[in-house]
């Protein structure tokens, strides 16, 4: 990679210039510096990085402040309010922050390569001068860290230097100063670099195209020569461009090196063994560009017991989060840190997720989400346990049915842009993700040879989506090269469509007029499907909206009936709010008491030797002006059911299998359901005990 020696390092260090010292707001001061670092820039010119330090009002521990450094989004800066914000709140909260613009952004010097080699070691230069623990003369007032405990945190390119930072940290030419990260908190960014701009061989176009212009010179970015070779691969689609295997970084970032390396050298993904630390991890499950099975896989890769998985909202393309997600997972991010950096207890379960309500309507040109659009729900994994995976026959009379269903072939074209106002193409080829459309001209797959629509039987009670809708394809292509593209939607009964995730599929180097299984799997997601609602699947044989089209592609024919089915995972939910139109949810006929929903209390009575232990819950009604106990309540735990008595208490004797925390969920007819948590751990006797 780099070579260099720390004591060149030290030296280059030395020359720091402090611009300014605003006057301390609200439990915080901030002070900007330059900070000269010791790589140049792609001429040979010095390069200082433009840097904020926030520091707490509040006197420093015995040991120093934790050190949370936190990284910008591509194409921004220093200065970006979103970006700011966190580290003053972590300021606020006792943490020194700190917050740069990377070299080739804003008022920092040099080339931006996008988490290059250089930009990599800014980042242990810039840490190692906060740190000055090292013989630096930092020309700063002591900012006394805590040099055992510093976090990074990070959107989007931010996320990416968070995981790199710690792939990176034991490699001496980049961290010479022997720089230790002991909690991480990537957000909304990628496991393969290459997966998320050209997900199994189809370029991403709309997303190409967007990275194309953000690191473009007229955007005052400026782009070291790496990053237009990578841009430029990715944008002619020429598969031999990016042959090679994923993880090869062979001879990464030079002028002959293959695009692909470039992209392994930015890819946490290869560099797995490497995330020992705690870690947060948040991802929209509406991202477009890094879509949540990213962290999943990541997640399921790694082994720290403390490491958590968050799936939110509000990702790249999509309509902004709503405040309260901003706030919560601030919270969240700050009580792991607490929890890493003091020791303080972490109550944060393994996995929070956040569903989409559809009855919340979104229009497709919004930009923001109303409140109630999404809900909090929690799990110990993902998908959560007790999701099942429900198999639909695609029929040639447009429904999907779990038993035989009608064959038939369905003969797909490529979309062209003659076809941009056709209203069946309109509503298929959406770019906008989860808005809600008005109702969809949907026919039978018949009355379209670009597009072959499905739908579900309409569910009679609530069902929760949750994991990655999977459709098995038999397609026998008209070309040499083609591409099939799953859509799933929501669909009310009043016929408006909702939609809410994607996936495509590249089949290259095919035999024309030879069937072939394709499968086509779309991004993991989580959404509530009411009682009256069905789902509508949508096959397609490409996505000029949002996939660049194959060259010379023709299409082809997809055979319907049980030659191609979809798997969709569900699960009976446990807390549906109230439906925003106040219609009925549940089981048919029982209408819904508007803001009345249940709550459990849960306390274990008695604890008995071995594994058996006796648990009472107390039902009441949250909503009205005051609680009141509710009768006839079935309550379900750990695979037990009972029903309260007349002051709405359940009492329930268990055998546990093991320790963990369990969910206890009561339901009523004409109530929401309600849940509660039971956290029941072992004593030292062996009984468990909560």
């Amino acid at each position: 990679m780099l070579a260099s020696t720390a004591r060149a390092a030290i030296c280059a260090l030395g020359a720091l210039l402090l611009i300014a010292a605003p006057a301390p707001a609200a439990g915080f001061s901030k002070q900007t510096y330059r900070v000269a670092v010791t790589q140049p820039d792609e001429a040979g010119a010095p390069v200082a990085i433009d840097t904020d330090v926030y520091l707490p009002s509040t006197p420093p521990p015995p040991g120093g402040y934790p050190f949370v450094e936190v990284y910008h989004g591509g194409g921004s800066k220093k200065d970006n309010p979103f970006d700011a914000g966190y580290a003053q709140k972590f300021a606020e909260n006792g943490y020194v922050s700190l917050l740069y613009s990377q070299r080739g952004h804003a008022g920092s010097d040099g080339q931006t390569a996008v988490a290059g080699p250089k930009e990599m070691r800014d980042l242990f230069d810039v840490t190692a001068w906060a740190l000055g623990s090292w013989g630096i003369a930092p020309s700063h007032p002591d900012f006394h860290i805590d040099a055992s405990r510093i976090g990074l945190s990070g959107f989007s390119q931010g996320g990416l230097h968070v995981n790199l930072g710690q792939a990176y940290q034991g490699d001496p030419a980049l961290n010479p100063y022997a720089v230790h990260f002991v909690a991480l908190e990537p957000s909304n960014t990628p496991d393969y670099v290459i997966d998320a701009l050209m997900p199994n061989r189809v370029v991403k176009l709309s997303f190409v195209a967007g990275l194309i212009e953000t690191y473009s010179p007229v955007n005052t970015i400026r782009p070291a020569p790496a990053l237009p070779k990578i841009l430029a691969a990715l944008a002619a689609d020429q598969p031999a461009l990016l042959a090679g295997r994923k993880c090869d970084t062979t001879g990464h970032d030079t002028p002959t090196s293959s695009p692909l390396a470039d992209l392994a050298a930015r890819s946490v993904g290869c560099f797995a063994d490497r995330i020992t630390p705690p870690l947060l991890w948040a991802q929209s499950f509406d991202d477009g560009l890094f879509p949540a099975e990213m962290a999943i896989a990541m997640f399921h890769r790694l082994s720290n017991p403390d490491d958590r998985l968050y799936l939110n909202y509000g990702g790249h393309a999509a309509p902004s989060e709503d405040r309260a997600l901003t706030d919560e997972r601030l919270r969240v991010q700050l009580a792991f840190f607490d929890h890493v950096f003091t020791g303080a207890t972490l109550t944060l379960p393994r996995v929070t997720y956040w569903t989409r309500d559809p009855s919340v309507v979104v229009p497709g040109d919004s930009n923001k989400y109303p409140r109630g659009a999404w809900f909090r729900q929690t799990s110990d994994d993902w998908p959560p346990a007790d999701v099942r995976n429900a198999v639909y026959h695609l029929g040639a009379d447009g429904r999907a049915v779990s038993g035989p269903a009608t064959g038939g072939s369905l003969p797909l074209r490529p979309v062209s842009a003659d076809l941009a106002t056709d209203p069946v193409v309109a509503s298929a080829l959406s770019a906008t993700p989860l808005g809600t459309s008005p109702a969809a001209p949907f026919t039978t797959p018949a009355a379209s040879d670009v597009a072959a629509s499905f739908t579900t039987p309409t569910f009679k009670v609530d069902h929760e989506l949750s994991g990655a809708p999977v459709a098995d394809l038999s397609w026998v292509p008209s070309s040499a090269d083609s591409q099939l593209v799953l859509k799933v939607f929501d669909q009310g009964a009043g016929g408006a469509s909702t939609l809410v995730t994607r996936g495509v599929a590249g089949v290259r180097d095919a035999a024309v007029g030879v069937a072939q299984r394709v499968r086509v799997q779309a991004s993991d997601f989580s959404v509530l499907l009411r009682a009256g609602h069905r789902v509508l699947a949508v096959v397609t044989a490409g996505d000029v909206a949002y996939y660049k089209p194959y060259p010379g592609s023709a299409g082809g024919t997809l055979e319907s009936g049980d030659a191609s089915t979809l798997t969709l995972p569900l699960r009976t939910p446990s807390n549906v709010p109230p439906a925003a139109d106040g219609s009925a949810q549940g089981a048919p006929g029982g209408g819904v008491e508007r803001q009345a929903r249940l709550r459990l209390r849960a306390r274990p009575r008695v604890v008995r030797a071995g594994r058996r232990v006796r648990i009472v819950f107390t039902a009441t009604v949250r909503g009205k002006r005051r609680a009141r106990a509710v009768k006839g309540v079935t309550v379900r735990f750990a695979g037990r059911r009972g029903r309260t008595n007349a002051k709405g208490r359940a009492q329930l004797a268990v055998r546990l299998r093991r320790a963990g925390s369990y969910t206890a969920r009561a339901s009523k007819r004409g109530f929401a359901p309600g849940t509660a948590r039971v956290r029941v751990r072992r004593r030292h006797s062996g009984s468990p005990r909560k």
